[in-house]
């Protein structure tokens, strides 16, 4: 009998751009600031909150990033290192 693999959780499957794009939204960032400090066009940025909308199963970009705080991708030292 064949076990299951290990449980992925949605966020698992958001990349590293993704999850700095949702800190930095956390942080109160607009879309064209965080494109600007990722050195990427406003328009990645958008795909980007877009996909994890997506992956987390989210309305809004409001909704993304306080489900993101929920799920662990935002802690609480990763918008004090912004600081």
């Amino acid at each position: 009998m064949h076990s299951p693999g290990p449980h992925l959780e949605p966020s698992d499957h958001l990349s590293a751009r993704v999850k700095q794009v949702l800190i930095y939204a956390a942080a109160g960032l607009t879309n064209r600031q965080i494109a600007d400090r990722l050195f990427v066009s406003r328009r990645s940025v958008d795909r980007d909150v877009k996909e994890a909308c997506e992956a987390l199963e989210m309305p809004t970009r409001t909704a993304v990033v306080l489900e993101a705080y929920r799920v662990g991708v935002i802690r609480d030292d990763h918008l004090s290192e912004l600081r």
